[in-house]
């Protein structure tokens, strides 16, 4: 492919998106398809995938023939429907990922990276992932996407049994500016190197992190979530306008 990062030709490296997208959602019903600023939510991750330019294939891992044909409408593959096995609430992403790398060997597919793409972060574009693919490559160590943390650990309490808040943290720092600087997993991407990979990688574990800003790390899971999101991207696109 014609994009090189750090001096290395991309096509030397066969790299899978890999876009999650079951029909079982419970915080929001069919989440992964509602419509979002005028398109499917899924589209707006496929786009993402696809006007990168680093990866070789964009599939969806779904469950569902509705939403296999949007998917294809807007440029991924689907040569395939995931398991029931994996379509419960159970199954982890690095299990879907196993399932779906195996079937792929089985059509002739093998890669040597992943980009794993979820769809409930609609904010995340190609100039993310262009940029956190470079990350990959100039320090080969696998790569998660982080924000700030929106709230400190300092600052959190739980609730005991008789009803008293207790303090989670064991720190010591009363004052903002002594505080640690902590980040939070925001579910934007993960860049993994396939070599290692097995069903039981987690991937929030990967060791080098891609900063955003946490608008753009926004991940939908309620409708909270979705409005702030559409709050986000109508302002950007006003924006883009100008």
């Amino acid at each position: 492919m014609g994009y090189v990062v750090s001096k290395i030709a991309l096509k030397s490296l066969k790299t899978l998106a890999l876009i999650p997208a079951r029909s079982g959602s419970k915080g929001l019903l069919h989440k992964n398809i509602k419509e979002f600023c005028g398109k499917p939510l899924l589209a707006y991750t496929i786009k993402a995938a696809l006007d990168s330019k680093v990866c070789d294939y964009v599939l969806v891992s779904t469950d569902s023939l509705e939403y296999a044909d949007i998917a294809i409408k807007y440029g991924a593959k689907v040569p395939f429907l995931r398991s029931e096995k994996n379509s419960s609430d159970f199954a982890s992403a690095s299990e879907v990922i196993a399932e779906s790398l195996e079937s792929l060997k089985e059509l002739g597919l093998e890669f040597d990276t992943l980009v794993f793409l979820q769809p409930t972060s609609p904010l995340r574009d190609a100039s993310d992932i262009r940029s956190a693919f470079k990350l990959f490559v100039e320090s080969k160590e696998d790569v998660v996407a982080v924000c700030k943390a929106r709230k400190h650990i300092n600052l959190l309490r739980s609730i005991d049994e008789k009803g008293f808040l207790q303090s989670v943290s064991k720190t010591k720092a009363y004052r903002r500016q002594d505080y640690l600087a902590l980040f939070e997993v925001n579910g934007a991407l993960y860049i993994n190197n396939l070599k290692n990979f097995t069903k039981d990688t987690r991937l929030n574990d990967n060791k080098k992190p891609f900063l955003m800003p946490s608008l753009k790390g926004i991940d939908i899971d309620d409708e909270d979530d979705f409005f702030l999101a559409s709050c986000v991207m109508r302002h950007l696109s006003s924006l883009k306008g100008r």
